[in-house]
């Protein structure tokens, strides 16, 4: 882990996986994100917590995500939208959705095409930070598909 991330132990404090969970998704909610998104949103960051992705996850993240919905640099209600599209791949405008939404919904949509075609890509442009990428990389994982999923 690089230097910055470490927390000393005699600071370091320990929280609940399910408290942690509840408190970020209200969290979300409080700020004016959707429900169903504010669950998916707290996934990926508890995600990263708990298999020790520490840069990715609550302690690290959570503020600046909070800053981005304040700022109103992210979109709590995206309508994004494919803008190109064929059999395997499309592009999808995010519409500044929380990466955390749309980086798992992108990902959904490249499995249904694998499935379909045995190979799926999608890129997704204007949107945030979608967290650690081991996160979507194993959603194809659990269809027994290799993900990779990668962010610029």
């Amino acid at each position: 882990m690089l230097e910055r991330f470490h927390v000393p132990s005699e600071i370091e404090v320990r929280v609940d996986p399910g408290v942690m969970r509840a408190t970020v998704e209200d969290l979300f909610v409080a700020l004016g994100m959707p429900r169903e998104h504010a669950v998916q949103s707290a996934d990926v960051l508890l995600y990263a917590d708990i298999r020790g992705i520490d840069s990715h996850g609550v302690s690290n993240m959570l503020r600046r995500y909070v800053d981005s919905i304040r700022d109103g640099a992210t979109n709590l209600h995206p309508q994004w939208r494919i803008t190109h599209d064929s059999a395997a791949a499309c592009t999808i405008d995010s519409d500044g959705a929380h990466g955390g939404v749309i980086g798992p919904e992108a990902m959904r949509i490249a499995i249904e095409r694998a499935r379909e075609y045995g190979i799926g890509s999608v890129a997704v442009y204007n949107g945030g930070h979608y967290g650690a990428s081991a996160y979507t990389a194993a959603m194809a994982l659990e269809e027994d598909m290799i993900g990779v999923s990668r962010t610029a």
